[in-house]
């Protein structure tokens, strides 16, 4: 499941939107010192700043820190398939929560799966980036069925970690059914094609 940002509304979950990014205050203890980067998922189990408010059009968006992000209805959607997949984590006073992953599918080997590592942090041991979707054969699949799931290692840019899920078919035709907006998929088979 991919998403855009909605670049006419900028949504920042762990950093000051300004010229040069700067970690919010009460996330600072979780960003690497040599890097910068934050660890997301540690800011999730905290919390967000839920002051705020979000406008956008779409039901579901990625922010600029690589999380996705879903209104009250696609929240309401998604939490009927959750099944300790994902967890709903507030971030607005209008309904809007970022996806925080439980569900894993770990990478047999990145370097073999085609997936282009750069530099990697001599503190965090985060890389640079982290390019390039796995092929399906590259993948460790649960026994358990999912409706939600991370690729992990996650995708990484210069900021942090695009979260990328897997995700059932339930979800895709939920997604059409219910005209869910943000949300686009491609069918596991192209994935690093």
């Amino acid at each position: 499941m991919f998403c855009d940002i909605d670049e006419s509304r900028p949504l920042w979950l762990f950093f000051e939107d300004q010229d040069k990014r700067v970690v919010l205050e009460c996330f600072r203890d979780l960003a690497c010192a040599k890097c910068g980067k934050v660890n997301e998922f540690k800011a999730l189990r905290i919390g967000l700043e839920t002051e705020r408010s979000i406008k956008t059009k779409k039901n579901v968006v990625a922010s600029y820190d690589g999380m996705k992000c879903t209104d009250s209805k696609a929240t309401k959607l998604f939490r009927k398939f959750a099944n300790g997949d994902i967890e709903f984590v507030p971030v607005s006073v209008n309904g809007w929560n970022a996806l925080k992953p439980v569900r894993r599918i770990k990478i047999k080997d990145p370097k073999r799966a085609g997936m282009l590592m750069t530099r990697v942090c001599d503190i965090c041991h985060r890389p640079r980036e982290l390019k390039r979707c796995p092929k399906k054969g590259d993948l460790v699949w649960p026994r358990k069925s999912f409706h939600f799931a991370l690729i992990d290692p996650c995708l990484e840019s210069y900021g942090g970690k695009s979260v990328l899920f897997m995700v059932s078919q339930d979800i895709v035709d939920l997604v059409k059914n219910e005209n869910i907006s943000g949300p686009y998929f491609r069918p596991v088979v192209e994935l690093g094609d």
